[in-house]
């Protein structure tokens, strides 16, 4: 599965970037996304989950216990996310999964996490923001999207 733009539930999405398995997920915040928690090895990431203020959603993916983790704390509204870029392939019996994430922001870049091989995507808001995320996992990140 390759990205495109489609209209998801009011927004344009762009994506998704990976694979059709897995459990559709959906993070579409009512306000805007203050972390990013990324668990991840060094060939694939395994999950991801988002937080707005107080509120964190559920993992997407599932957590490896023997791989990294790390937090992207974006100070809003002096910092929003703007771009996201990445890799996605095969992993042990799975015909694709997201093997690397990039994550940039009108101030820095975070990343990459995973592994930077497989076929690259990325995704450029163009002045503006990305507000929220879709995919599909399963025991890994198997696609991604944004809107």
């Amino acid at each position: 599965m390759h990205g495109g733009t489609v209209d998801f539930k009011g927004c344009i999405t762009h994506g998704p970037w990976g694979a059709s398995d897995g459990e559709e997920w959906v993070y579409k915040p009512e306000n805007f996304i203050r972390k990013i928690i990324v668990n991840y090895r060094a060939v694939v990431i395994d999950s991801i989950r988002f937080q707005t203020g107080e509120i964190e959603s559920s993992w997407f993916g599932v957590p490896c216990s023997s791989g990294e983790s790390d937090t992207i704390s974006i100070n809003y509204p002096l910092e929003y996310l703007v771009s996201i870029s990445g890799t996605f392939g095969s992993f042990d019996e799975y015909d694709d999964v997201v093997k690397s994430l990039c994550f940039k922001t009108n101030v820095t870049s975070y990343g990459p996490y995973g592994t930077n091989s497989g076929t690259a995507f990325s995704y450029d808001s163009k002045g503006g923001m990305i507000l929220g995320f879709h995919g599909r996992a399963h025991q890994y990140l198997t696609a991604i999207a944004f809107m």
